[in-house]
């Protein structure tokens, strides 16, 4: 079985958006990273960013447990290179970019342009585990309509939605990382 690939939102799932980091599961304002990153349209956007959920991504990706990809608007201007590089993540692969579902004219339609990249890398592979982690699916969307849809039809399909003021909790990182083993237990049979 393939290594389970994992499609990785930034706003609300790497950057928290919190005002107070004493409001997070994390507590210690020595754990986060903060800083305002420069967009290559020279814009200024606040990161606040977990150490402990970048290192395990980054030990995830880095240790073969989970390919990780890029799934975010941060792509749109290749933003997410200095992101990365600031963050202390490796370059992962870009899954899709949101200007191929918008040259489709789907978000024209009000479809949220993640849905398909997430249904394309499920086809590409079938069977193959897939983790999407995206803040968003959490919403009461047509999204997360279609994220229950799928569960219920792709049992391949791992939906982790936080909190987009907290981002990725420990509460979410135990989860993943039974999600992971679960796939590792059953490539060793």
């Amino acid at each position: 079985m393939k290594r389970p690939l994992w499609l990785l939102d930034v706003d609300g799932v790497l950057n928290a958006l919190v005002d107070r980091l004493a409001d997070t599961p994390y507590g210690s304002d020595r754990d986060w990273l903060r800083f305002h990153q420069r967009s290559r349209t020279d814009l200024l956007y606040p990161i606040v960013a977990n150490r402990r959920v970048l290192e395990f991504i980054r030990e995830a990706h880095e240790s073969g447990r989970a390919e990780v990809r890029w799934l975010t608007t941060w792509e749109v201007n290749d933003d997410y290179v200095a992101l990365a590089e600031s963050l202390g993540l490796p370059q992962f692969e870009i899954e899709a970019r949101a200007t191929e579902f918008t040259a489709l004219g789907m978000l024209d339609y009000g479809m949220w342009w993640k849905l398909p990249a997430v249904e394309r890398a499920l086809d590409r592979e079938p069977g193959r585990p897939v983790l999407w982690t995206d803040d968003e699916v959490g919403l009461r969307t047509p999204a997360m309509r279609w994220q229950r849809r799928q569960a219920e039809t792709r049992p391949n399909l791992a939906v982790v939605a936080p909190d987009l003021l907290v981002g990725l909790t420990p509460a979410h990182l135990a989860q993943i990382d039974g999600l992971l083993a679960d796939t590792e237990r059953k490539a060793d049979r």
